[in-house]
């Protein structure tokens, strides 16, 4: 018997290529000015400034790939997008869910190439009445659903450097009693490692990432935010990587 696998995809953001474009997934450098409280990702990405202070990593774009990819891989039962409450960023100015927009994408894209029409999920947030959003939530969101669906495999994916958050969020909420024997069927993809063995196109720009000072700058920041949230109990990614950036 096959597997039921889902694949659970970590929300990396959304913007606009254009001020009059559609809205799609993060591109792989993104400007998010996280020291300033209440600030929001402006929606149309500036020009990239190399080692600027509040350059990050996004993926979006890689994590929507990656996604196409595993679907041809594994033939997931379900597949799921930015499993959570809208961002204030989305919110404030009225847009869809990332959720949704990430899964119409994603739902487009396998149709055209492999003729068929993937099982996914959109986040419905009056149903799930879940405590606000954010990678600690989301991270929750989705191992109750991989659950409720029985499946044999979660598998979450997201970028490299977004990843060292998500594993130790999934501890977390392992450690609660109902979702405690989901730690066997748990596992691990980062977009990069698929992206690589699948499409070997994207190896230089992946080796590029890495070698960038916005991945090492993400990287000291993901790690100080669990700090913050062993210390201080923060699960919010605005405020924990703001203080992490301090």
């Amino acid at each position: 018997m096959q597997k039921r696998i889902a694949v659970c995809v970590l929300g990396r953001g959304i913007q606009r290529k254009s001020s009059d474009g559609p809205l799609r997934p993060t591109r792989i450098y993104d400007y998010w000015d996280i020291t300033t409280p209440g600030a929001l990702r402006p929606e149309v990405l500036p020009k990239r400034v190399v080692g600027g202070p509040n350059w990050v990593i996004g993926g979006g774009e890689w994590n929507l790939g990656a996604a196409i990819e595993l679907y041809a891989e594994l033939k997931p039962v379900i597949t799921v997008f930015a499993y959570g409450n809208r961002s204030p960023y989305l919110t404030e100015r009225g847009y869809p869910s990332e959720s949704q927009i990430m899964t119409d994408l994603f739902t487009d894209a396998v149709s055209a190439r492999f003729e068929e029409t993937p099982y996914t999920d959109i986040f419905n947030e009056a149903e799930w009445n879940a405590p606000g959003s954010g990678t600690f939530q989301e991270v929750r969101n989705m191992l109750v659903m991989g659950q409720r669906e029985e499946c044999d495999e979660i598998v979450f994916l997201t970028v490299s450097v977004h990843m060292t958050r998500v594993a130790f969020f999934i501890s977390q909420h392992l450690r609660e009693d109902g979702l405690a024997h989901l730690a066997p069927r748990v596992r691990l993809e980062t977009s990069e490692s698929v992206l690589l063995r699948c499409r070997p196109e994207y190896a230089v720009d992946i080796f590029e990432m890495f070698r960038s000072p916005e991945y090492s700058e993400n990287l000291r920041r993901e790690q100080n935010a669990i700090a913050n949230f062993l210390a201080k109990g923060v699960t919010q990614t605005s405020n924990a990587l703001a203080t992490a950036a301090k």
